[in-house]
Parts: structure tokens; C-alpha cells; sequence
């Protein structure tokens, strides 16, 4: 599965324990060991990316927003995810 079933709800693709983030580090993790492709875990790295962000400290926390994106990104390890992460990394350092 490459994208979700269903409209999902507000703040999914952010969520690393119900969400995209999760579900895209699934993805990078089998890419990574040679057991998937890349190919899925872009895909679901552009869902959780698909809306804007959240940065706002009363909503972020590890397992949402910023630092869960960032978290993700981080473990692909791939440059072309350089400049998100650059700004995310700013956002979590505030947060912090």
C-alpha cells in the first residue's frame, strides 16, 4: 500500500504512532534492508508531508508534528530531504 485507504483525519500524516510517519518509517526501514524499494517509502514521505507542518508547541510532541516528520527524514538518510529537514530541525530546536 502505497498511499491510504480513505480520507484520513486531521493530523494523520504527522502521527508516528497511528499515522504516515509511522507507516513511511516502516517503508524506510524495509528500503534501507533491502527488503522494500524507495519507491514506497517517497510515497509516503509526500503524505506525510502533504500538509503543512505543525510546529506549534501545544500540539507537537515526539510521536507528532515537527519532531515526528523530522525523526522520519532523519532515518531516510537521503540528500534530497536536506532542506525539509534543515527547516524542521530549526522547528524542533525551538520547540526544544
Amino acid at each position: 500500500m502505497t498511499q491510504p485507504a480513505a480520507e484520513p483525519p486531521p493530523g494523520w500524516s504527522q502521527s508516528l504512532w497511528n499515522g504516515a510517519c509511522g507507516t513511511a518509517l516502516l517503508h524506510i526501514e524495509h528500503a534501507r534492508s533491502g527488503v522494500g524499494d524507495w519507491q514506497a517509502a517517497h510515497q509516503w514521505v509526500r503524505n506525510l508531508t502533504r500538509d503543512p507542518v505543525t510546529a506549534h508547541p501545544d500540539i507537537c510532541g515526539l510521536h507528532l508534528g515537527a519532531p515526528a516528520v523530522a525523526y522520519v527524514l532523519h532515518a531516510a538518510g537521503q540528500p534530497g530531504y536536506a532542506t525539509a529537514l534543515a527547516i524542521l530541525d530549526a522547528h524542533v530546536a525551538t520547540l526544544t
